[in-house]
Protein backbone atom coordinates (compact mmCIF):
# COMPACT_ATOMS: atom_id res chain seq x y z
CA UNK A 1 0.00 0.00 0.00
CA UNK A 2 1.24 3.73 -0.79
CA UNK A 3 0.38 7.01 0.43
CA UNK A 4 -1.64 8.84 -2.36
CA UNK A 5 0.73 11.26 -2.07
CA UNK A 6 4.11 9.51 -3.27
CA UNK A 7 5.98 12.72 -2.90
CA UNK A 8 5.97 12.64 0.72
CA UNK A 9 8.09 9.74 0.73
CA UNK A 10 11.93 10.09 0.38
CA UNK A 11 14.32 7.54 -0.85
CA UNK A 12 16.16 7.14 2.63
CA UNK A 13 12.41 6.41 4.55
CA UNK A 14 11.86 3.93 2.31
CA UNK A 15 14.14 0.55 3.39
CA UNK A 16 15.91 -2.04 1.10
CA UNK A 17 14.76 -5.52 3.31
CA UNK A 18 15.98 -9.03 3.67
CA UNK A 19 15.10 -11.92 5.59
CA UNK A 20 17.17 -14.63 6.48
CA UNK A 21 16.27 -17.68 7.71
CA UNK A 22 19.66 -18.81 9.81
CA UNK A 23 18.13 -21.94 11.39
CA UNK A 24 19.71 -21.23 14.73
CA UNK A 25 22.85 -18.86 15.73
CA UNK A 26 24.95 -21.79 16.02
CA UNK A 27 26.44 -20.52 19.43
CA UNK A 28 28.06 -24.33 20.37
CA UNK A 29 31.98 -24.69 20.30
CA UNK A 30 31.39 -27.88 17.84
CA UNK A 31 29.39 -25.27 14.99
CA UNK A 32 32.34 -22.61 15.01
CA UNK A 33 32.94 -22.76 11.39
CA UNK A 34 29.19 -22.30 11.09
CA UNK A 35 28.90 -19.62 13.36
CA UNK A 36 31.41 -17.32 11.39
CA UNK A 37 30.13 -18.69 7.79
CA UNK A 38 26.48 -17.27 9.46
CA UNK A 39 28.27 -14.09 11.00
CA UNK A 40 30.12 -12.88 7.57
CA UNK A 41 26.72 -13.63 5.58
CA UNK A 42 24.64 -11.33 8.18
CA UNK A 43 27.85 -8.70 7.64
CA UNK A 44 27.14 -8.19 4.09
CA UNK A 45 23.23 -8.42 3.98
CA UNK A 46 23.75 -5.37 6.52
CA UNK A 47 25.96 -3.73 4.29
CA UNK A 48 23.82 -4.37 1.51
CA UNK A 49 20.18 -3.92 3.15
CA UNK A 50 19.00 -1.37 5.36
CA UNK A 51 17.35 -3.42 7.88
CA UNK A 52 17.88 -7.47 7.55
CA UNK A 53 15.88 -9.61 9.95
CA UNK A 54 17.43 -13.32 11.00
CA UNK A 55 14.19 -15.97 11.34
CA UNK A 56 14.12 -18.97 13.40
CA UNK A 57 17.09 -18.10 16.04
CA UNK A 58 15.48 -20.52 18.49
CA UNK A 59 16.61 -17.93 21.03
CA UNK A 60 15.34 -15.10 23.38
CA UNK A 61 17.07 -11.99 22.51
CA UNK A 62 19.30 -11.65 24.99
CA UNK A 63 21.16 -14.96 24.26
CA UNK A 64 21.18 -13.80 20.41
CA UNK A 65 22.80 -10.45 21.63
CA UNK A 66 25.22 -12.01 23.45
CA UNK A 67 26.19 -15.26 21.11
CA UNK A 68 26.27 -13.65 17.84
CA UNK A 69 24.11 -9.70 17.14
CA UNK A 70 26.96 -7.92 18.98
CA UNK A 71 29.52 -9.07 16.79
CA UNK A 72 27.93 -7.41 13.51
CA UNK A 73 28.65 -3.44 14.34
CA UNK A 74 27.14 -0.53 13.19
CA UNK A 75 23.88 -1.61 13.90
CA UNK A 76 20.22 -0.79 15.98
CA UNK A 77 18.80 -4.26 17.24
CA UNK A 78 15.45 -5.37 17.89
CA UNK A 79 14.47 -8.76 19.26
CA UNK A 80 11.68 -11.12 19.58
CA UNK A 81 11.68 -14.93 20.23
CA UNK A 82 12.79 -16.06 16.76
CA UNK A 83 13.47 -13.15 14.99
CA UNK A 84 16.51 -10.92 15.37
CA UNK A 85 16.15 -7.67 13.17
CA UNK A 86 19.71 -5.43 12.48
CA UNK A 87 18.64 -2.23 10.99
CA UNK A 88 21.81 0.18 9.92
CA UNK A 89 22.60 2.37 12.94
CA UNK A 90 22.17 5.67 11.49
CA UNK A 91 19.10 4.76 9.61
CA UNK A 92 17.52 3.53 13.06
CA UNK A 93 18.51 7.35 14.71
CA UNK A 94 17.16 9.18 12.14
CA UNK A 95 13.81 6.86 12.03
CA UNK A 96 13.35 5.39 15.14
CA UNK A 97 11.46 2.59 14.20
CA UNK A 98 9.80 0.29 17.20
CA UNK A 99 9.50 -3.28 17.16
CA UNK A 100 5.89 -4.76 17.76
CA UNK A 101 4.35 -8.29 17.78
CA UNK A 102 1.55 -9.39 15.33
CA UNK A 103 1.43 -13.26 15.91
CA UNK A 104 3.63 -14.48 18.91
CA UNK A 105 6.36 -16.65 17.54
CA UNK A 106 5.19 -15.44 13.78
CA UNK A 107 4.80 -12.26 12.91
CA UNK A 108 6.50 -9.08 14.05
CA UNK A 109 6.97 -5.53 12.46
CA UNK A 110 8.62 -2.51 12.34
CA UNK A 111 6.68 0.62 12.42
CA UNK A 112 8.04 4.01 12.03
CA UNK A 113 6.35 7.25 10.57
CA UNK A 114 7.79 10.14 8.15
CA UNK A 115 6.13 13.24 6.82
CA UNK A 116 2.93 12.06 8.72
CA UNK A 117 2.76 8.44 6.36
CA UNK A 118 2.88 5.34 8.72
CA UNK A 119 5.03 2.76 7.76
CA UNK A 120 5.10 -0.87 8.66
CA UNK A 121 7.82 -4.12 7.44
CA UNK A 122 6.22 -7.11 8.03
CA UNK A 123 9.05 -9.83 9.25
CA UNK A 124 6.99 -13.81 9.52
CA UNK A 125 7.85 -17.03 9.82
CA UNK A 126 4.84 -19.22 9.71
CA UNK A 127 4.78 -22.39 11.08
CA UNK A 128 6.43 -25.41 9.26
CA UNK A 129 4.33 -28.34 10.10
CA UNK A 130 1.03 -27.15 10.13
CA UNK A 131 -1.46 -25.89 7.88
CA UNK A 132 -4.14 -24.98 10.79
CA UNK A 133 -1.86 -23.05 12.85
CA UNK A 134 -0.90 -21.25 9.78
CA UNK A 135 -4.16 -20.57 8.59
CA UNK A 136 -4.49 -19.43 12.66
CA UNK A 137 -1.89 -17.03 12.68
CA UNK A 138 -2.88 -15.39 9.15
CA UNK A 139 -6.58 -14.94 10.29
CA UNK A 140 -4.91 -13.29 13.50
CA UNK A 141 -2.57 -11.11 11.54
CA UNK A 142 -5.09 -9.96 9.12
CA UNK A 143 -7.77 -8.73 12.29
CA UNK A 144 -4.46 -7.18 13.59
CA UNK A 145 -3.87 -5.28 9.95
CA UNK A 146 -7.33 -4.72 9.62
CA UNK A 147 -7.45 -2.58 13.47
CA UNK A 148 -4.15 -0.54 12.36
CA UNK A 149 -3.58 -0.03 8.81
CA UNK A 150 -5.48 2.86 6.76
CA UNK A 151 -5.37 4.00 3.46
CA UNK A 152 -2.03 6.19 2.62
CA UNK A 153 0.11 3.93 4.67
CA UNK A 154 3.26 2.62 3.43
CA UNK A 155 3.49 -1.76 3.85
CA UNK A 156 5.99 -4.40 2.80
CA UNK A 157 6.56 -7.94 3.98
CA UNK A 158 9.26 -10.94 3.89
CA UNK A 159 10.15 -14.00 5.87
CA UNK A 160 8.93 -17.51 5.17
CA UNK A 161 5.50 -18.28 4.85
CA UNK A 162 6.10 -22.33 4.55
CA UNK A 163 4.10 -23.20 2.30
CA UNK A 164 3.67 -22.63 -1.76
CA UNK A 165 0.71 -21.20 -3.41
CA UNK A 166 1.51 -22.43 -7.13
CA UNK A 167 1.14 -25.54 -8.81
CA UNK A 168 4.56 -25.26 -10.48
CA UNK A 169 6.02 -25.16 -7.12
CA UNK A 170 7.09 -27.77 -4.30
CA UNK A 171 8.03 -27.63 -0.78
CA UNK A 172 11.31 -28.16 -0.25
CA UNK A 173 11.39 -32.12 -0.16
CA UNK A 174 11.91 -34.64 -3.06
CA UNK A 175 9.93 -37.40 -1.52
CA UNK A 176 6.17 -35.50 -0.52
CA UNK A 177 4.15 -34.82 -2.81
CA UNK A 178 2.44 -31.38 -1.43
CA UNK A 179 0.26 -28.81 -2.39
CA UNK A 180 -1.56 -26.23 0.05
CA UNK A 181 -5.02 -26.40 0.35
CA UNK A 182 -7.61 -23.58 -1.25
CA UNK A 183 -8.38 -22.97 2.68
CA UNK A 184 -4.77 -22.07 3.09
CA UNK A 185 -4.29 -20.28 -0.27
CA UNK A 186 -7.13 -18.10 0.78
CA UNK A 187 -5.84 -16.88 4.18
CA UNK A 188 -3.39 -15.74 2.68
CA UNK A 189 -4.83 -14.01 0.26
CA UNK A 190 -6.89 -12.39 3.00
CA UNK A 191 -3.92 -11.42 4.88
CA UNK A 192 -2.82 -9.50 1.78
CA UNK A 193 -5.77 -7.68 1.91
CA UNK A 194 -5.68 -6.33 5.29
CA UNK A 195 -2.17 -4.86 4.29
CA UNK A 196 -3.58 -2.95 1.55
CA UNK A 197 -4.04 -5.68 -1.62
CA UNK A 198 0.10 -6.71 -1.25
CA UNK A 199 1.56 -8.37 -4.03
CA UNK A 200 4.30 -10.95 -3.88
CA UNK A 201 7.54 -9.73 -5.99
CA UNK A 202 9.10 -13.34 -7.67
CA UNK A 203 12.15 -13.88 -6.71
CA UNK A 204 14.60 -17.14 -7.68
CA UNK A 205 14.03 -20.54 -6.69
CA UNK A 206 17.04 -21.71 -4.16
CA UNK A 207 15.27 -24.23 -1.91
CA UNK A 208 13.89 -26.96 -3.93
CA UNK A 209 17.02 -27.09 -6.45
CA UNK A 210 19.38 -26.96 -3.05
CA UNK A 211 17.31 -30.23 -1.85
CA UNK A 212 18.71 -32.01 -5.49
CA UNK A 213 22.06 -30.54 -5.03
CA UNK A 214 22.38 -31.80 -1.66
CA UNK A 215 21.31 -35.60 -2.30
CA UNK A 216 24.05 -35.33 -5.43
CA UNK A 217 26.38 -35.22 -2.74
Amino acid sequence: MMPHDASVLTPSSMPSIAAYNIRLLSPSTSQQVKWNNKLDNVKHLVKQYTMPALLETHVEGPEAELHFCRHVPGTTRYYEHGFAVLVQENWAAAYKPELHVVVSDAIVVLIWEHRDVRHYVFFLRLDAFSESKRRSQLREAMLWSQDRIRPGDWVCYAGDRNFVGDPAERESSSTLPWRPSRGMVDAWSSWLRSIGAAEEIPQPEFAWSQVFVNQAG
